[in-house]
C-alpha cells in the first residue's frame, strides 16, 4: 500500500474509518465505518484484495479515536507490504 498523503479528516463522531483514495479521481471516500476496530481491518483487507484483483494498488488511511478526538493510524498492511517486499525484492 502507498502511504496516504493529505487524507482529510472525517467528519462526525470518533469512530474507525478507513479512507480510500481511488485511482481515477484523486478523492478520499469512506470505505468502512465502525465503532469497532475489526470491523473496519475486515474491510480494509477485503477491498484491498478486491483492489489488487483488478490490477491495482489502493491507497488506504484508517482514522480510529485517540486523544478525545479523532488520529490518523498508519495503514494496516503497511508492516505486512514491506515485508513482502523485502522477501521478493
Amino acid at each position: 500500500m502507498q502511504k496516504p498523503s493529505s487524507c482529510p479528516r472525517p467528519s462526525g463522531a470518533p469512530r474507525w474509518v478507513a479512507m480510500v483514495r481511488g485511482a481515477a479521481r484523486d478523492a478520499w471516500v469512506p470505505a468502512a465505518e465502525s465503532p469497532y476496530r475489526a470491523l473496519v481491518l475486515y474491510a480494509v483487507g477485503e477491498t484491498t484484495r478486491t483492489v489488487r484483483a483488478r490490477g491495482g494498488e489502493p491507497t488506504v488511511a484508517l482514522w480510529g479515536p485517540g486523544g478525545g478526538g479523532r488520529r490518523l493510524y498508519d495503514a494496516p498492511a503497511g508492516k505486512a507490504a514491506a515485508a513482502r517486499q523485502a522477501v521478493t525484492g
